[in-house]
């Protein structure tokens, strides 16, 4: 199979949605968390994450799983949706808007 095949070309496209989303969630981690007014440190021990990870997650390196946004939410005593950027972008065919966070 070519590369040049729908496919091959969907799957690259849709490999961009999470790096993407983990890019939005980080910048809206990394604003809750300065906006709570933690270090990285505090938030770790807040929400038993590892301090290395937490900064893999602000700097979009990563998408966390469920139990991690759960464990964010109830460190920062909110909504686990208030974690999810709200202009993440995402369309129904999967493919992003570019939009970025409203601070």
């Amino acid at each position: 199979m070519s590369k040049s095949t729908g496919v091959l070309q969907w799957n690259a496209a849709a490999a961009s949605v999470p790096a993407e989303l983990a890019k939005l969630f980080g910048r809206r981690l990394r604003y809750l968390r300065s906006l709570s007014g933690m270090t990285q440190v505090e938030l770790s021990n807040k929400s038993a994450i590892g301090r290395a990870h937490l900064s893999r997650l602000e700097r979009g390196r990563l998408l966390p799983r469920m139990d991690t946004v759960l464990r964010l939410a109830k460190a920062f005593g909110r909504n686990p949706a208030d974690l999810v950027p709200s202009d993440a972008g995402v369309t129904a065919n999967g493919g992003t808007a570019n939009s970025r966070i409203h601070e």
